[in-house]
């Protein structure tokens, strides 16, 4: 929860998430609700997308709701009374992190939903705030896979010097035909990280 004092919006959201590391309840795969109470100049929509890329980059999180004031007036609420918001609502907004044909980086948001402050607090759309954010098919995005080089499991046989000068390695092996099988299944795309153990390519 953010309410515009003690520090930015970027180091009250970081100082909170290494306090929730060092519990024994921490779970970034978890399910996320990030309040803010003050309204700001920024846009919601622009809010939510910076709150959303830090949680990404600090604890890899994406399963997240951000509840952000809209800049209405202030006037007194009866249903959050315990709260000072300048507006006459909330806006839910989330991210997907296999749209758009990137994967990795915070590219956009999208309103979930809003929540109303009339004579019955409400919802406007009654949505799942938490959908399915993992597609079956994540349409050929990359991953970068290191491995232990320990036979019969990985087994590096060739690397090749391409012609940007890079390495590229191949490997053989039972977890490596398992990687293979999974990556066709989920519509992935890979490349290997060269082996760790010290093991030169079979002759």
């Amino acid at each position: 929860m953010w309410d515009g004092e003690g520090g930015s919006l970027n180091e009250t959201i970081e100082n909170q998430l290494e306090n929730q590391k060092d519990s024994s309840s921490w779970n970034p795969r978890g399910r996320f609700l990030v309040v803010l109470t003050e309204s700001s100049n920024e846009t919601g929509h622009l809010l939510a997308a910076n709150l959303c890329s830090v949680l990404w980059q600090v604890a890899r999180i994406f399963n997240v709701v951000d509840l952000i004031p809209n800049q209405f007036a202030y006037f007194p609420r009866h249903a959050l009374n315990t709260i000072k918001i300048s507006a006459d609502g909330f806006n839910l907004y989330t991210w997907f992190p296999y749209k758009l044909g990137v994967c990795g980086e915070v590219q956009d948001v999208v309103p979930v939903d809003e929540w109303v402050f009339e004579s019955n607090v409400s919802f406007l759309r009654d949505t799942n705030f938490y959908p399915v954010k993992v597609p079956k098919d994540l349409m050929g995005f990359l991953i970068k896979l290191g491995t232990v080089a320990v036979d019969p499991y990985v087994i590096m046989t060739e690397n090749v010097t391409q012609k940007n000068g890079s390495t590229a390695y191949k490997v053989t092996g039972i977890s490596v035909e398992i990687i293979k099988y999974v990556s066709e299944w989920l519509n992935l795309t890979y490349v290997f990280l060269p082996p760790s153990g010290n093991i030169e390519p079979d002759s």
